[in-house]
């Protein structure tokens, strides 16, 4: 069974690429949103949750800390295309880890390595 990964991210066509690269490299991706989301990762039970940064109601990290609450067995991963604030919060406890995007798939695949690894 592949691992679950799910996506969550406000733009439709930012999940779509993500989630159509981790199903072409062997990840069963589930694509969700913030209104759904918490919903949704109790039923997915996803390995590892990659959540964008800035999205229209919410921020990633303030998302990260309610999911963990619901679901702290995932790894969580904050992504964004502002390199400058992911490295402002790569140390915050609530992450896995930190992406910037858009990614290749090199680096996705060494970051799924490495919180897969980890959880």
């Amino acid at each position: 069974m592949p691992t679950t990964v799910m996506v969550v991210n406000d733009s439709a066509f930012e999940k779509m690429v993500m989630g159509n690269t981790l199903e072409e490299m062997g990840y069963h991706a589930v694509l969700t949103d913030e209104f759904q989301v918490e919903k949704v990762i109790v039923q997915e039970k996803p390995a590892v949750v990659l959540v964008n940064l800035v999205m229209e109601n919410t921020t990633g990290e303030q998302l990260i800390l309610r999911l963990r609450q619901l679901w702290p067995q995932g790894a969580y991963v904050l992504t964004s295309c502002s390199r400058d604030k992911l490295e402002a919060l790569k140390d915050h406890e609530a992450l896995s880890g930190i992406m910037a995007t858009p990614v290749t798939r090199d680096r996705l695949r060494r970051m799924m390595d490495e919180v897969i690894k980890a959880v």
